[in-house]
């Protein structure tokens, strides 16, 4: 086969400040494939993503989830050039890269990342997997045997999916969808569905026979994109893309080699001709319109207007842009909203709004209103009757010129946001999203920014802001007609369909339309249905006042200056084009170290300047208050609790408008026990300044004698903040252990249980009292830190000494001269070998034993340097030898474990063993480790094995990635704020470059750390290291035969009985081996039959095999699979093996473990004893 050639495709692609040093070029290959390539010479990882135009809705009818399993067999199945089958994940685990892969209706994508290293011949690393993933697309070979494997993934993948609301809603709108479509059917895939199959044409199907066909029908060159990023040039890309896939098979004969607009819609391409209809017929007399989903969840409205691009009203790409502008005003929460009328009506909780796409011809434009438990029982009819009868006839009845200023406004914020936005915190995930972009792309220029953009944004344009000229004022005109045709012609009831989730005997509106008979029972996701036609009833109102958004206070004038706008962004786009000639220095060499401003006995603050691309125009703030004069308590800890839902409530319409324009704020209250408070804000620096004013304004009022808080608010509050304690008393047994650890060791945190006991001893007045002491003068010690750019800091710092006159000498009337006291970390003493039982949640029936070993101070380079050596030593036997051989628990996690002042090594493990026997197996594996895996190595093995490639984690900032298997290492810094801004992140995953950075630039000085370093490892004593040396200290402070080892153990204990255990724990091992022999039972089934027979091997091999003989199973095969089954049950089964419990360290001397009986007196005890 002849490779392909390449060509160059001309097109400007506007790029924001932030990426502005990245040269892009979109290529295509003359076999049909279309790349976009992305060059970053200060990009410290490379990542490509695959996507294929083909999805679940090339299921045949007969095999549903074929598309899921064509995916997963692609990446675990070998390939023509790489005949092993796990090359791929290995090269993976060896470079510390990441990859995943998902399946649409119409789109397979494949996508990973991989830090800039060489592999062991001297080749980028990137470089040789980019070859393997495009063989594995080019010409994998399918093997039956890793079929049955890849299925039982695929099932254990849909269990967890039934799980999640957001599937079952998803679900439900296909089940209102014409039910001859694509989309109406299950795609997921499951056992049942990838191993049952009908007679065909007189035969069985054969699933590989059929995978292979989807395979060689979709996976061909015309139907794919590619994004691919690297430090490397374009050109170098450019050929490592034609080297790498230049020889992928087509289809048909490529016509031409000439680029087209059709190389940009492969969607379109590939799936338009096959869809004759629109996905939701209009409302007819009997078709039903709703969907009654029975669920114990929280309550949910679901409200879906879907959107045909076959009617052809409007073009796709005005389709595109109006989309964005309904999601964006009818999900507003400002001041006259929708969510403000029926949030202020205890209705609802939350209101979400999305695009949601079905096919290449059509999306739905979904409202969601989370509602309220009295809102589902008597305010759904009121919801909808207000909502089609009040606010949707007032909404049209607006002048069309307030549409067109707000269609300015909003075109200058989501400006705002492209150039201003944030550094993707993942390469991978970031290529993936472009890719799925690339398949479909109604505006190549705007790529990044998901191809919206009006059109008077683009470069000759003669159209201004609203504001700027006449001609500009008429053509937002023109757009605000045609944004109040779209709302009126796609957001009517007539074309609404409607999912309730809930509790459906609990709602009035429902009760009289539901019909028994209609009850029906989804076997997929398996919840109880019904069907109906739901009628509004007309009723005589006047228009509900409906309030349009604005957020002018926080655009500072530049929503009238349209030209200025583009200019800025023409002025990027050249920069970005010129970068590919430019020498442009690492990211990290332009990394600045914060420095202390100013300090007195009051506070501290801290300034970085930053000179990096994603900070321009950027101050990023906490103000973190820590009072002095308030002992720590649980009393304290809520009281701080409800003040800031009650700070919540307050502030949150009035700052929604800042969020649209892309302001972030985030309050914490109390992560470390005594009494401290910490707002943080992302966004430009006039507007930061101002949020600050509004929040801290607002808590200081609610201090004041006259500041009127209701009973009913402070009711609420309390019972947003039991709630949320309650939720995190029923969390997993393995969570529970992890937080054991820490109010254990932590001096001042105090238990759920005292707090939620304090809870209750708070009313309004002791509450208030609690805010007026607050803020006595100088009670509080201020940690102030500033990034990015620096301009506000005197002003904030000025305006914060007049809320806590931190600036100002001693007050002659002060009658108390207050000191800052630091959380303390309980140390335990040498030799110490320490464990607390204690019961999970009454519905858990796992236990769990987080084993707890101190390592040293966490301020000492030399302590911190080992532990997380001994955490990437441990990392490379830990999951595989407890989880995968050993089998011990369903979740196995061991890493570096941060406290206040001191840090240790930790393993975690969650399973249905007793507590007692998970300690001995912990025991065991660390046994193992010192004799067979230490006692073994060699000096030249340590150096290379360990050593070297800890190194390479170090040098090209991995060491994060460690995180998989450990878990995060500071824990009290994970804890998610008490309230936040909308779009604040609110996990590390979903966190962007700024935000992430300074969230780890306050943790160090919050923290009294103040290691600002890329790496807090000392490289130089790591040089130096010997295996002797490591032996050394990890028998001197891992070992189990240490007598100065330090160690702690909390056990959760499921209150399950003992019998209840005993068949949890068989069905779990039948349901995983049936599965992986391609037999299908139901969970339900399967605990059913372990039930009935207590689990005694001839009663239970006569149950399954009368099952699977009435599915049609055959004998022979019956019988062979199930005795090997029973045979092998009986030999991981605790229960029936005396031996399975025995310690098989018991005859090792090891020191003699203490049982904690009282938490406090522990800590009292330890306390007085330091």
């Amino acid at each position: 086969m002849t490779a392909a050639t390449v060509q160059t495709i001309d097109v400007p692609i506007y790029t924001p400040i932030s990426n502005s040093n990245r040269a892009h070029q979109f290529v295509q290959l003359s076999n049909g494939i279309t790349a976009l390539l992305i060059s970053d010479p200060g990009e410290s990882f490379a990542s490509l993503c695959a996507s294929v135009a083909t999805g679940s809705h090339n299921d045949p009818d007969e095999v549903p989830g074929l598309a899921h399993l064509c995916e997963h067999m692609i990446i675990s199945s070998e390939s023509k050039k790489f005949p092993k089958r796990s090359h791929y994940h290995d090269l993976l685990i060896e470079y510390n890269g990441n990859q995943n892969a998902f399946t649409t209706g119409e789109q397979t994508s494949f996508y990973f990342e991989i830090p800039n290293s060489n592999n062991k011949t001297g080749k980028p690393i990137f470089d040789e997997l980019v070859g393997v993933i495009a063989d594995k697309l080019g010409s994998p070979i399918f093997q039956s045997a890793d079929i049955n494997k890849e299925i039982q993934a695929i099932d254990n993948e849909h269990e967890n999916n039934k799980n999640l609301v957001s599937k079952a809603l998803y679900h439900g709108t296909k089940k209102l969808a014409t039910q001859r479509s694509k989309f109406s059917r299950f795609s997921t895939g499951n056992i049942y569905t990838l191993t049952q199959f009908p007679i065909v044409a007189g035969k069985i199907i054969n699933l590989k026979n059929v995978l292979q066909k989807h395979y060689a029908d979709n996976f061909v060159a015309e139907n794919i994109s590619i994004v691919i990023r690297g430090s490397q040039s374009l050109h170098y890309l450019k050929k490592l893309v034609q080297t790498t896939f230049g020889d992928f098979r087509t289809k048909s004969t490529i016509k031409s080699q000439s680029f087209s607009i059709e190389s940009f819609k492969k969607l379109q391409k590939v799936w338009a001709a096959r869809y004759t209809e629109p996905l939701f017929s209009k409302q007819e007399p009997e078709t039903p319109n709703s969907i009654l989903i029975q669920s114990s969840k929280a309550p949910i409205l679901r409200l879906v207007f879907p959107v045909s691009h076959q009617e052809a009203l409007f073009s796709r790409s005005e389709l595109k842009i109006f989309s964005k502008v309904w999601s964006d005003l009818f999900g507003d929460e400002s001041s006259g909203s929708i969510h403000s009328k029926f949030s202020a009506r205890n209705i609802l909780t939350r209101q979400v709004t999305q695009l949601s796409k079905f096919t290449i011809d059509d999306e739905g434009l979904v409202l969601q209103f989370e509602l309220t438990n009295s809102g589902w029982k008597t305010g759904v009819e009121s919801l909808l009757t207000d909502l089609f009868q009040g606010f949707l006839p007032f909404f049209q009845s607006i002048d069309p010129d307030e549409i067109a200023q707000y269609l300015n406004e909003w075109n200058t914020i989501n400006l705002l946001q492209f150039m201003y936005q944030d550094l993707d915190n993942s390469t991978m995930d970031k290529c993936s999203d472009l890719c799925s972009e690339l398949l479909q792309c109604e505006d190549p220029q705007f790529i990044l920014n998901n191809s919206i953009a009006f059109s008077c944004n683009r470069k000759g344009s003669d159209i201004g802001s609203y504001y700027e000229s006449p001609k500009s004022k008429e053509w937002w005109n023109s757009q605000a007609k045609k944004f109040l045709s779209f709302v009126k012609t796609y957001m009517s009831w007539n074309n609404c369909k409607l999912i309730f989730l809930g509790d459906l005997q609990s709602n009035d509106f429902l009760k009289s339309r539901q019909v028994p008979t209609n009850v029906k029972f989804d076997e997929h996701y398996r919840f109880q249905y019904e069907l109906s036609l739901i009628k509004l009833n007309h009723v005589k109102m006047s228009p509900k006042d409906f309030r349009l958004p604005s957020s002018t206070a926080f655009l500072f004038g530049l929503e009238k200056n349209l030209s200025a706008l583009k200019q800025s962004l023409t002025a990027v786009l050249r920069k970005s084009q010129g970068s590919a000639l430019s020498i442009i220095t690492q990211s990290k060499l332009l990394q600045t170290t914060p420095r202390l401003m100013s300090k007195n006995e009051n506070y501290e603050l801290w300034v970085k300047e930053e000179n990096s691309l994603e900070y321009s125009s950027r101050s990023v703030i906490t103000i973190e208050l820590i009072n002095m004069g308030m002992e720590p308590s649980a009393k304290n800890t809520m009281n701080l609790e409800i003040l800031t839902q009650l700070l919540y409530f307050y502030i949150n319409e009035s700052l929604y408008p800042s969020e649209r324009v892309g302001y972030m704020y985030q309050i914490a209250a109390n992560n470390r026990g005594d009494v401290r408070l910490a707002v943080t804000i992302n966004g430009f620096p006039q507007g930061v300044a101002m949020i600050l004013q509004i929040i801290m304004d607002k808590m200081v009022d609610i201090g004041k004698p006259d500041f009127d808080i209701t009973n009913s608010m402070f009711r609420h509050s309390r019972i947003l903040v039991r709630t949320k304690y309650e939720e995190a008393a029923r969390a997993n047994s393995c969570t529970l252990a992890s937080l054991g650890v820490l109010i254990l060791l932590e001096k001042e945190l105090t238990t759920l249980e005292e707090r939620l006991d304090a809870l209750e001893d708070i009313d309004i007045e002791s509450f208030k009292m609690f805010c007026k002491d607050l803020w006595i003068p100088k009670s509080n010690y201020m940690n102030l830190v500033i990034q990015g750019d620096l301009s506000i800091a005197e002003t904030v710092n000025q305006y914060m000494d007049g809320i806590i006159h931190h600036l100002s000498g001693p007050n002659v009337n002060q009658t108390s001269v207050f000191r800052l006291r630091e959380p303390e970390t309980i140390k335990l003493a040498q030799g110490s070998n320490f464990f607390i039982e204690m019961t999970s949640f009454k519905e858990d029936p796992t236990n769990s034993v987080v084993y707890f070993i101190e390592t040293g101070d966490r301020t000492n380079p030399v302590d911190y340097t080992m532990s997380s050596l001994f955490e990437y030593f441990m990392s490379m036997t830990l999951v595989p030898d407890l989880r995968n051989k050993k089998q011990i628990g369903y979740v196995v996690l061991g890493g570096l474990r941060l406290l206040t002042d001191t840090l240790g090594i930790h393993i975690s493990v969650m399973s249905n063993l007793p507590p007692h026997t998970i300690e001995d197996r912990i025991e065991e594996y660390l046994y193992y480790l010192e004799t067979n895996v230490l006692g073994a190595m060699t000096e030249a093995e340590f150096q290379d094995n360990i050593l070297q490639k800890y190194m390479q984690l170090i040098k090209s900032n991995s060491l994060e990635k460690l995180i998989k298997n450990a878990g995060p290492a500071n824990l009290m810094a994970q804890i998610e704020a008490s309230v936040h801004s909308g779009n604040y992140p609110s996990n590390l995953q979903s966190q962007g470059y700024t935000v992430g950075q300074h969230k780890k630039l306050k943790d160090e000085i919050s923290f009294r750390t103040y290691a600002f370093s890329e790496t807090k490892v000392d490289v130089c004593l790591l040089s130096k290291l010997t295996l002797q040396e490591f032996k050394r200290l990890f028998m001197e402070k891992i070992s189990i035969l240490s007598l100065q080892r330090r160690k702690l153990s909390v056990r959760f204990k499921t209150p399950m009985t003992k019998p209840d255990i005993g068949i949890s724990m068989m069905t779990m091992q039948l349901d995983g081996f049936l599965k992986s022999k391609g037999f299908h039972i139901t969970r339900d089934e399967l605990q059913e039959i372990v039930t009935k027979t207590a689990g005694k091997p001839t009663s239970l091999f006569k149950e399954l095999f009368h099952h699977f003989r009435t599915q049609g199973q055959s004998l022979r095969l019956c019988t062979l699979v199930l005795k090997e089954i029973v045979k092998q049950i009986l030999a991981v089964t605790p229960s029936s093996s005396s031996s399975s419990n025995t310690k098989l360290t018991q005859n090792i001397k090891t020191q003699i473990p203490t049982e904690i009986q009282s938490i406090a007196s522990f800590k009292m005890e330890l306390t007085v004893n330091i």
